[in-house]
């Protein structure tokens, strides 16, 4: 069974441009990947909408509950685990970040934003592993 995530859509992305995939076919080659809610979305969404990247990656992050208030949670409820490098747990962080700030719509300056809220939002055990 699949599991959609956005690490995966990320990882999808990359190998997509890596190998040069028009945008257009991207619906076909996730489609085959995704079962359930995913298969729901394409089956509900527009061709047109289909072949919109956005679209589609937003329709299939909503779909599987990766919205803005999970993320917000994400964020702002992530450890560490001992089996993940520091990199690995920043890299994380950032996504839940991110995808909690383009769900909110916030505008303005997002590196300001993390400036200023950033570690105000995290679990202060965590701070040293950051810093690192």
């Amino acid at each position: 069974m699949f599991y959609l995530s956005e690490e995966y859509l990320i990882g999808f992305e990359k190998v997509a441009e890596i190998n040069k995939w028009p945008t257009e076919q991207y619906a076909s080659i996730l489609q085959a990947m995704v079962v359930g809610k995913g298969l729901r979305v394409f089956s509900e969404l527009s061709i047109q909408d289909c072949k919109d990247c956005p679209t589609l990656k937003n329709s299939l992050l909503t779909a599987y509950s990766v919205v803005s208030e999970v993320c917000r949670h994400r964020f702002r409820n992530c450890q560490k685990q001992t089996s993940e490098t520091s990199a690995d747990f920043a890299f994380m962080l950032n996504i839940h970040y991110n995808r909690w700030m383009d769900g909110e719509k916030a505008c303005g300056d997002l590196e300001q934003m993390r400036e200023h809220n950033w570690l105000s939002d995290i679990d202060p055990q965590n701070y040293p592993i950051l810093r690192n």
